[in-house]
C-alpha cells in the first residue's frame, strides 16, 4: 500500500484520530493522499506524487464517488452520511467496481 518507508511511517487513515500528528493523510473512501492542513480540521491538500521517493500515487477517486451518487439519485454530503449507503463511506465501492473490470 505504501510506495516507501517514509510514507508507510508519516500516514494517517481519515478518521484516525489518535494519528492527527502524521503529515499525510489517507482516505479509503477517496483512495487519496492529502498534506494535512495544520488547522485541526479534516481538510488537506490532495497530492499526486510521494514527497520521499517521488513515486506516482493512485488517482483520486473523489470525482467517481460524487458521480456515483449522482447516478444513484443520492442526496449527499460529507458531513451527513445518513442518506450515503454504507458500502459508499469506505473503499468498498470503488475495489468492488475494479473487479468488475
Amino acid at each position: 500500500m505504501f510506495c516507501c518507508d517514509m510514507m508507510r511511517q508519516n500516514t494517517s487513515f481519515a478518521g484516525d484520530k489518535e494519528e492527527l500528528k502524521k503529515i499525510i493523510q489517507y482516505s479509503t473512501r477517496f483512495d487519496e493522499y492529502m498534506i494535512r492542513v495544520s488547522d485541526n480540521s479534516p481538510s488537506g491538500i490532495c497530492i499526486h506524487f510521494c514527497p520521499w521517493c517521488g513515486r506516482k500515487l493512485p488517482a483520486s477517486k473523489r470525482r467517481m464517488w460524487f458521480d456515483e451518487l449522482d447516478k444513484l439519485g443520492i442526496e449527499y454530503s460529507l458531513f451527513d452520511t445518513q442518506n450515503i449507503p454504507s458500502e459508499y463511506l469506505s473503499d468498498e465501492w470503488w475495489k468492488n467496481r475494479i473487479k468488475k473490470y
